[in-house]
C-alpha cells in the first residue's frame, strides 16, 4: 500500500553558488545538474542502489548486436503544463545538443550515437544522427559501438527531453527563469532569484504519488558560519561542512562523511610560455604535497591524488581502475629551488617568470590558494600571485583561457574512465588548458572503438599514463565530503556520479522538526 504523504513537507537546503541555466543542452556545472536532476527525468533513472531503472521510458529492448535500442515511453508521462511527454521531445533535445551552433558543452557524450561524429567531421549532416521518433511513444537509437554505460548515461541531464513547442516559443529565454522552463520530473521550479530557488512537487509527474516532499527551498549562501547558525536553528535541514567546522561536529550524531568520485586539479594554461613546457608542469605538480594539502584544506578524508582517475571508477566488479593499474604519481617533496631555476634557465628564460593563480572568491580561494602558493615558493622558488573573482567569472575565464594557473575539481558523470580523460582531448569543449597531443587523442579514439572491456580499459590507462607524462593538468587530491543532516530527514539519497542527489526518495517529519525547534512551553 502506498504510504500516505504528510501535508506540508518542506525541505530547506543550501546552495553555495548561483544557478546558471536550466537548459539541459547548455548545463555543465554542478548546480545546474543538481536542479535539473530534481525537475527533469530522462528515459532512465538511477535508483538508490546505483542500478539503472525505467524513467520516462517504461521499457526498452536492445538488439543482438547491442547497438540498437528501442525505448517505449510511458503513456502517463506528462510535462508540468499537463501535456504528454513524447518521443519527439527527446529527439528534439538531443538534436539541439548536437547542433554545432548551439555550442553545448556536453555534446560529445552523444558521439556514441551513429552519425554524430560524422556530423562533427563534416562528413554528414545532422539528419544522419541515428535517433528516430518512430511514433509518439517509441524512440529508436543506434550506437556506433556497444556500450556498457549507455543506459546509465541516459539518466544524465544532457539526455533529458525538451518540449519542442515550448522551447521554440521561449527562444533565447528558455531555461533562464522558472517561467521560461517546463518540467517533466518529480518537482517543478516556481521561484529563482539571487537569494535562492523554490521547488514544488510536480503533480503532473507520472510517479507523483511516491513523492513525499511538497516543497524544497535551496537557499544561496556564501557564508559557512551563517549556514551553521541556520542549521542549528532549523533554517536549514542539511549543510556541507568546511574544514573549520569538522572538529566541532565530527562526533555529532548528525555528522556524515562520504568519498566522492572526483579529482582536484591544477590547470596549466599551455599558451603561457613557461607553462608550455611539460617539465615545468610536472615539477609544479610534484612539488605539491597532495596528502598534506587535502588534510589542511578539507580534514574530511580527502587524499593526495596518485593519478587522474580517482578511486570509485571501476575496472570490473572486483577492482577499481586505480587498484588494477596502480599509481602514476609519486611526489618529489624535497626543496628543489636550485634545480628548478636551472630547468627554467635551460628552457631559455633569463629570469624566473612570475605567475598568477586564478581562484573563485570565498572560503576556498582564501584558504586553498595561499597553500599552493607557499609550497611552490618554498620548494621551487617560484613566485605566484593570487587573483580571486566570482564563481561565474572564473568559469568564463577558464573557458576562454584567460588565466595562467587555476584549480578545478572534476567529478564523475558516470562510471567510466573516459569520462575524465575526454576533457584533455584537443578539441573537447572542457579542454581549458590548450593541451594537444595527437598520440593521446588517438588512444581515446581507439578506446571508443573497442567493444572488449579489458582492451577498452587498457587504452584508457595508456592515455592516462601519457597524460601524466605531459601533465597539462596536475592532479592534487581525491576529494571526500562531510555534511550535517537532521535525523528528521529520511531517504536522503547522495549519488557518486552525475546529479549530486535525488530528492524523489526524501521525506521530512515536520512534527519532529517542530518539536526540536519549537518545544512546548
Amino acid at each position: 500500500m502506498q504510504k500516505e504523504r504528510a501535508e506540508g513537507q518542506r525541505l530547506q537546503l543550501l546552495m553555495t553558488n548561483r544557478l546558471s541555466t536550466l537548459d539541459s543542452t547548455q548545463a555543465h556545472d554542478l548546480y545546474s545538474f543538481m536542479i535539473l536532476g530534481q525537475t527533469f527525468e530522462g528515459l532512465t533513472r538511477i535508483d538508490k542502489q546505483g542500478n539503472v531503472v525505467p524513467g520516462s521510458a517504461r521499457a526498452w529492448s536492445i538488439d543482438s548486436g547491442r547497438m540498437t535500442y528501442t525505448f517505449h515511453l510511458r503513456e502517463n508521462a506528462r510535462w508540468s503544463d499537463g501535456s504528454p511527454v513524447r518521443a519527439d521531445d527527446y529527439y528534439f533535445a538531443w538534436r539541439r545538443t548536437v547542433e554545432l551552433s548551439n555550442g553545448a558543452a556536453y555534446a560529445r557524450l552523444l558521439e556514441l550515437i551513429e552519425g554524430v561524429s560524422s556530423y562533427y567531421l563534416g562528413e554528414a549532416d545532422l539528419e544522419q544522427m541515428a535517433v528516430e521518433a518512430v511514433d509518439s511513444l517509441t524512440l529508436r537509437v543506434k550506437l556506433v559501438r556497444p556500450s556498457v554505460h549507455f543506459l546509465e548515461m541516459l539518466a544524465m541531464p544532457t539526455f533529458y527531453p525538451q518540449q519542442r513547442a515550448f522551447v521554440q516559443q521561449a527562444g533565447s529565454n528558455y531555461g533562464t527563469t522558472a517561467g521560461h522552463t517546463v518540467f517533466n520530473g518529480p518537482f517543478r521550479l516556481v521561484k529563482w532569484d539571487a537569494e535562492g530557488l523554490e521547488l514544488e512537487r510536480n503533480d503532473h509527474y507520472w510517479n507523483q504519488a511516491s513523492i513525499q516532499l511538497e516543497t524544497v527551498h535551496y537557499r544561496i549562501l556564501f557564508d559557512s558560519e551563517e549556514a551553521q547558525r541556520l542549521y542549528e536553528t532549523g533554517g536549514l535541514d542539511r549543510i556541507p561542512l568546511v574544514r573549520s567546522q569538522i572538529p566541532k561536529y565530527e562526533r555529532h550524531p548528525d555528522f556524515r562523511s562520504r568519498f566522492e568520485v572526483s579529482t582536484g586539479l591544477v590547470l596549466f594554461n599551455t599558451d603561457i610560455p613557461l607553462l608550455s613546457h611539460k617539465e615545468v608542469r610536472r615539477a609544479m605538480t610534484l612539488a605539491i604535497d597532495g596528502h598534506e594539502f587535502a588534510h589542511l584544506i578539507y580534514q574530511n578524508g580527502s587524499k593526495g591524488a596518485t593519478g587522474f582517475i580517482p578511486p570509485g571508477i571501476q575496472y570490473d566488479q572486483n577492482l577499481s581502475f586505480r587498484e588494477h593499474f596502480g599509481n602514476l604519481i609519486v611526489r618529489h617533496l624535497d626543496e628543489e629551488a636550485t634545480a628548478f631555476r636551472e630547468l627554467v634557465r635551460s628552457l631559455g628564460f633569463d629570469s624566473m617568470p612570475k605567475l598568477t593563480l586564478l581562484f573563485e572568491d570565498g572560503y576556498l580561494g582564501k584558504e586553498l590558494g595561499p597553500i599552493l602558493i607557499e609550497q611552490w615558493k618554498r620548494r621551487l622558488g617560484l613566485d605566484v600571485a593570487l587573483e580571486t573573482v566570482p564563481y561565474l567569472e572564473k568559469n568564463e575565464r577558464m573557458a576562454d583561457r584567460r588565466y595562467e594557473l587555476t584549480l578545478s575539481v572534476w567529478g564523475a558523470d558516470y562510471n567510466d574512465p573516459l569520462n575524465f580523460l575526454d576533457i584533455c582531448q584537443q578539441d573537447h569543449p572542457f579542454n581549458m588548458t590548450g593541451y594537444a597531443n595527437p598520440e593521446y587523442d588517438a588512444l581515446l579514439r581507439q578506446a571508443r572503438q573497442e567493444a572488449e572491456l579489458a582492451k577498452y580499459m587498457d587504452y584508457c590507462f595508456r592515455a592516462e599514463r601519457l597524460l601524466m607524462e605531459d601533465m597539462p593538468i596536475g592532479p592534487l587530491f581525491f576529494r571526500a565530503g562531510c555534511y550535517l543532516i537532521h535525523d528528521y530527514v529520511s531517504g536522503w539519497h547522495q549519488r557518486s556520479y552525475g546529479v549530486s542527489h535525488d530528492l524523489s526518495y526524501t521525506s521530512i517529519d515536520m512534527e519532529a522538526k517542530k518539536a526540536m525547534f519549537m518545544p512546548a512551553n
